[in-house]
């Protein structure tokens, strides 16, 4: 075993930190001189990351490359159980930059756990006046994250439905790639 002299800022470190110092001869430089750094981001990327809304539901439905039709309903079902909480509703579109119209238009269905249903049409703008997407894109594909519902309320628990349905004056649509749905939990109801 290789015994050193520790310089005098590493005497006062525990001695798992000066077993590797004098075994190995080598020691973060960030950790010679503050200690503590490691626990500081350590706890500080657990509150940042504790303090945001997290994902409730997340699922995504790629649609077919001959187009999206009118018989193509895509759903999704999911569970509430906490009632007292609000959840914010993201609709994330895939699509090309090909794209031959300015807007998406879509016909929501909410279906509740009673039976009840209701349903309304949606627009999402793709493109904005000039032309340009306004997903983020990467080469030709775009993803346009785009909130359905901001502060929602589930009165009932059980299961719940979305069925999305275009709703354009074509019935085939090329270049939507696929649909998704994300429920975020956001906080308890006062």
């Amino acid at each position: 075993m290789f015994y050193a002299k520790l310089p005098s800022h590493q005497k006062n470190m525990p001695r798992s930190f000066k077993f590797v110092i004098m075994n190995y001869g080598f020691f973060p430089s960030f950790l010679q001189y503050n200690r503590f750094s490691i626990g500081f981001l350590a706890g500080l990327c657990l509150i940042v990351n504790a303090c945001g809304p997290s994902d409730y539901f997340l699922a995504a439905h790629e649609l077919p490359p001959s187009g999206w039709t009118y018989q193509d309903t895509v759903s999704f079902k999911f569970n509430i159980e906490d009632t007292l909480s609000t959840y914010r509703l993201w609709v994330d579109l895939k699509y090309r930059d090909t794209f031959p119209y300015q807007n998406l238009y879509l016909r929501i269905s909410t279906r509740f756990p009673d039976g009840r249903r209701i349903s309304k049409p949606y627009s999402f703008d793709l493109f904005d006046l000039k032309g340009a997407s306004n997903g983020n894109c990467s080469g030709h594909t775009c993803l346009l994250e785009s909130t359905l519902q901001e502060k929602a309320l589930f009165k009932k628990p059980g299961q719940y439905e979305l069925c999305f349905e275009q709703y354009m004056r074509k019935d085939s649509i090329p270049a939507i790639h696929s649909i998704g749905l994300r429920i975020q939990k956001i906080t308890q109801a006062q």
